[in-house]
Parts: C-alpha cells; structure tokens; sequence
C-alpha cells in the first residue's frame, strides 16, 4: 500500500560542489546540468541548512563532487551540526589529513563517512589515479582511530569486478570498516546508453553469489545495503505482477534535491527536473506542490508500463515496473530472472 505523503522530507541530498580533484570515467556528476556552473556561496548554503532544519530534516546528505575541493567545507558541516541534522559525508579520502579528521571528529553528528574504495590498489589506482589507494585507505585509518562511523563504497565494473572478494576481506578484516557497500556500475553510470565499464549479466551474477555468501561473514557488508544483495533477495522472493503494487520511491516521497547552483531538484537521477530554486523558492512548498512532484509521484505509483513484450507474466515484473520514472526512459539495466538461471547453472 502506498504511504502518503508526509508533511516534509525527511533526508536532503546537497550538492556542494561540482569540483573533483579526480576524473573517473564511470562519474555520473558530470551528466549533472550545472556541472561547471556557478556554486552557492557559503551564505547561500547556509541559508538551505537553516530552512531544512526549519523543514525539520532529519539527515543530510553530501555526495560528490568532492565535498573537500570547497575551503569552507568544514564551516558548512559544522553548521548543520549546529542545526542538530546528522551528516551523510561522500568523499574520495585523498585530501583528508590529521587536522580535517580532528576537525570532523570535534563536529560529530555523523552518520556515516563513506570513503570510495574500488578494490585494491592497482585496479582502484588504474581507475582513480596512481597512489589515490593509499590516501584513501589512511583517510579510513584516521578516521576509524577517532571513533567516526566509516564505510566504503566500492563501485564495481568490468576492470575491477575480479577485486571483489579479496577487497571486501580487505576492507572488512584489515581496514574494520563500519560498513561496506559494494555498488554495480550499471547503478550510477550515466548517460544510459554508454556501455563502457558496464558488467555483463554473467558477472553481475558471480557478484550475486559471492556477497550472498560474504554478507553471512562480515555484517559490515549485510549493513551496507548493497544492490547485489537486493537482486540476491528479490530473486528468492519473486511476488505477482502486475498485481503488487509498486513500492514507494523512497526518494519521491522522504528526500529532496539542491544543485550546487542551487536548483532544487527531485532527486540525484533527476538532475534536470528543476522545481525551483533556493533563495527564489521555499523549499518545502516546492517539494510539496510542484507538478513535476507529482507526475513523477503518479508515475511511480502507477509503475513502468514500457517494458518489452517478453516481460510480460515474468515472475519479477513487478521488480522491472518499479525502475526509475524520474530518469528518461530506458531499458532495464538488470534481469532477475537472466540471474536467477545464471546462478542455477
């Protein structure tokens, strides 16, 4: 059944910057549509801070770019820390220090730090460029030795999807990383219709079965809510279609959106679905009132009905129906049920 509507959002995903101090291939920030634009100011970030805390915003979240390519990053943590919200911090790991993790330490309200690791050194070198791993992997160390909640986000492609196992013992077992998300690129590449770096559907399921088996020895991955282990449950739990309704975009219905230039948008695949902007708009009028809400809304509760016709009375159409209505439309990425003879096999 679908939950209504809540009086606001619960969690915010703030852009801070569009800047990289690296430029890996499968980045979906550069298909942003203010990439390379004009940045709030510090003022101006501020200020959302204030009218989503006004909002009574739970969570916010910074992804990429690189949070710490902005000097006043630290003033704009320490300000929603102020404002009693708990962070959600995205970031390379190689600008981190002794003194940002003191200062991120002193600041606190951290839900989770999430350092991107994509495997080992030499393929997450070969991705990130030459001694990044090792920045990275000390920016872990100096964060777990300060007590800070940190977790790894591994995207896997297929450079580095024969990585997995030995790094998600790595980072387990040598690192103790909090929580451990291993993310198929095929979920963040954009535009859509690129194949490069994309996994094959027989190495997507060898990635299925080999975090099925290592989420039940290290509950650091079991907690970090990786896709893999969704197709995993999915395909053990198909349900009829088009008889169960599709679920509840978490997005659409609990976060809201900010461009680093400020547009407010409804979420990160709907970059360029534009309801307003701060400063010009109220935040929470939009997010409750905007057209382009409630279309996506509909859309999401009515679910895709553009799939091909050999999809039709598929066990795992309802998974398929409920793919992404805010991006354009597309072919769906992951077949369940391909992966479910996959791992049969």
């Amino acid at each position: 059944m679908m939950v209504g509507l809540p009086s606001s959002p619960i969690f915010a995903d703030l852009y801070l910057t569009h800047l990289c101090n690296l430029s890996c291939g499968f980045c979906y920030y550069r298909a942003f549509p203010d990439a390379g634009g004009q940045e709030l100011s510090t003022a101006g970030w501020k200020s959302v801070i204030d009218e989503l805390a006004t909002m009574k915003v739970l969570r916010v979240s910074i992804p990429g770019g690189e949070p710490f390519m902005r000097g006043d990053i630290l003033e704009l943590l320490e300000h929603i820390a102020r404002r009693r919200m708990q962070i959600r911090l995205n970031t390379n790991g190689t600008l981190l220090d002794e003194s940002i993790a003191d200062a991120l330490k002193n600041i606190g309200h951290f839900h989770e730090i999430q350092i991107s690791l994509d495997g080992l050194r030499e393929r997450h070198d070969a991705i990130r460029g030459q001694g990044t791993w090792d920045r990275a992997t000390h920016a872990v160390r100096l964060l777990k030795g300060r007590g800070l909640p940190v977790s790894v986000n591994m995207v896997m492609t297929e450079e580095n999807h024969g990585d997995c196992e030995a790094a998600c013992r790595h980072f387990c077992e040598e690192l103790k990383v909090d929580s451990l998300r291993v993310t198929p690129v095929n979920d963040v590449w954009s535009p859509l219709g690129s194949s490069s770096h994309r996994l094959t559907l027989e190495h997507t399921a060898e990635l299925v079965a080999i975090l099925a088996r290592l989420a039940r020895e290290y509950p650091a991955l079991a907690r970090g809510g990786s896709a893999f282990l969704a197709y995993y449950r999915n395909i053990r739990n198909p349900r009829p279609s088009p008889a169960t309704p599709c679920r509840c975009c978490r997005m659409l219905w609990q976060g809201i959106t900010i461009r680093a230039d400020g547009a407010i948008v409804c979420c990160p695949n709907g970059g360029d679905k534009v309801l307003g902007h701060v400063g010009a708009d109220s935040i929470l009028e939009v997010w409750r009132d905007s057209p382009i809400m409630a279309d996506l809304r509909n859309r999401a509760k009515a679910g895709r009905t553009d799939l091909p016709p050999q999809c039709d009375g598929c066990e795992y159409g309802w998974y398929c129906r409920q793919n992404c209505v805010a991006l354009p439309p597309h072919a769906v990425q992951v077949c369940l049920k391909e992966i479910k003879r996959l791992l049969s096999d």
